[in-house]
């Protein structure tokens, strides 16, 4: 597998140096997301007509990346960054969906060269490589548990509280060679891919009950099950389990404003089979409060809470999510100092491991301002049950571009106006 691993990064940074000339199409850089290239006309380019002066990086760029996002449903930064925190647990209570409270966790990082417009076989070529890590890791706390706390024994169908409290999600190293080509109106790409768990967690948790029907007694139990190449005696390199995956994607120009394309992300080929597995579990607890005690002023003896942790090994094949997407992208301004696109875009994720599904749909807006010396981006995003309303800033100077972008998310759509979520991506790109 390491000799395989070598070969793969080895090709991947030779293999563009072997290519023809390279011409001078035009494209669009996008600082945040892959670039999509405008369609050009077969005649311009053999006839190589002068291009006009643009800011766009013409033949290669290289850099990186840097992203993080947090976010829960419960708490907005206005409840937090106050003089004076005043918590109202029946509010809180109020807030909170049946679904109950979400906190979620993700990172997106990656360094990557890219070199573009070569000319091949009466096509226009683009190769690339990058290497990063990316993910994310999710909890959740049962509705069931803050409508006891707030709401007390009152009620009869209150006094007995049941759930799970789960983990899931995952953290991946990648690395992966990206090959593209235009004939036309047609682009086409494909991208395979290696990668590695940091961290897995298959959908599990701690079960708790609750009863405070006569006295107070609370029962614990479960575990959650971290998959990683951290063990006992730190991090482990040959832990390491690495797998194979594919994206495909293409493009189409149907009209002169108008492109239409999609794709199919992290295909499963080969699962990353790891085995180095920690189990945190909560010891068994269970005491007894009764009323009367509390009103004898008896000293009551609280339990500890206790967790564990437990390595061990145990097999799983693990797979990145697989996604879809189909967008278009709409230009209804394209002149030599503003140009905008209109990015409506559907689709779907599945993580295979956890047999999970999500409807993801979204619409973003890309404005570039004398010839790409400024770039805006503005857009709203629903993925994978996550909400995210995005601002970015970019300036371009073709050899050099800085670019950062900030947004609002929660997994609740009025919670995202709230900032109960975060998040912030930094890059920056040389080329020429």
């Amino acid at each position: 597998m390491k000799k395989l691993i070598i070969l793969f990064f080895c090709i991947s940074f030779f293999l563009p140096f072997c290519a023809p000339r390279l011409s001078a199409q035009d494209l669009m850089q996008d600082a945040f997301f892959d670039p999509k290239e405008y369609e050009e006309d077969e005649d311009a380019l053999k006839e190589e007509p002068e291009k006009e002066f643009t800011f766009a990086r013409q033949a290669f760029e290289f850099g990186f990346n840097v992203g993080v996002g947090f976010d829960n449903n419960l708490l907005g930064t206005a409840d937090i960054l106050t003089s004076n925190i005043i918590i109202d647990l029946n509010e809180l209570n109020s807030r909170i969906n049946d679904d109950g409270v979400n906190i979620n966790f993700n990172v997106d990082t990656d360094l990557f060269i890219k070199f573009s417009n070569i000319d091949i076989a009466s096509g226009v070529w683009s190769f690339g490589f990058s290497a990063g890590a990316e993910g994310n890791i999710n909890t959740n706390l049962p509705k069931s548990l803050f409508t006891l706390i707030t709401a007390g024994n009152i009620n009869e169908n209150m006094r007995s509280s049941r759930g799970d409290i789960t983990a899931s999600g995952g953290i991946f190293m990648n690395a992966g060679i990206s090959t593209s080509a235009q004939y036309g109106k047609l682009r086409i790409g494909v991208k395979p891919s290696l990668f590695s768990p940091i961290v897995f967690i298959p959908r599990s948790g701690i079960r708790y009950q609750l009863d405070t029907n006569d006295s107070v007694s609370l029962s614990t139990s479960g575990e959650i099950s971290i998959y990683s190449p951290l063990t006992e005696d730190g991090f482990d390199i040959n832990e390491l389990r690495f797998g194979f995956d594919l994206g495909v994607e293409g493009e189409f120009a149907l009209l002169s404003f108008l492109d239409v394309g999609g794709g199919i992300y992290s295909i499963p080929i080969v699962p990353a089979a790891m085995e180095s597995r920690l189990l945190l579990s909560m010891s068994d607890m269970e005491f007894n409060v009764s009323g009367t005690d509390l009103m004898n002023g008896e000293e009551i003896s609280l339990p500890e809470l206790e967790f564990s942790s437990e390595y061990g090994r145990e097999k799983l094949n693990i797979f990145r999510p697989l996604r879809f997407e189909v967008y278009a992208k709409v230009k209804p301004l394209q002149t030599g100092i503003l140009t905008m696109i209109l990015i409506p875009s559907a689709g779907f994720s599945v993580e295979i491991n956890n047999e999970k599904g999500h409807f993801n749909f979204g619409l973003d807006t890309y404005t570039t301002l004398l010839k790409e010396l400024i770039k805006i981006r503005l857009g709203t995003n629903y993925q994978e049950s996550i909400w995210k309303h995005r601002l970015g800033l970019g300036f371009n100077i073709r050899a050099f571009e800085l670019a950062a972008e900030a947004t609002l998310r929660s997994s609740s759509f009025a919670g995202s106006f709230s900032a109960q979520g975060l998040g912030l991506n930094i890059g920056m790109r040389f080329g020429w």
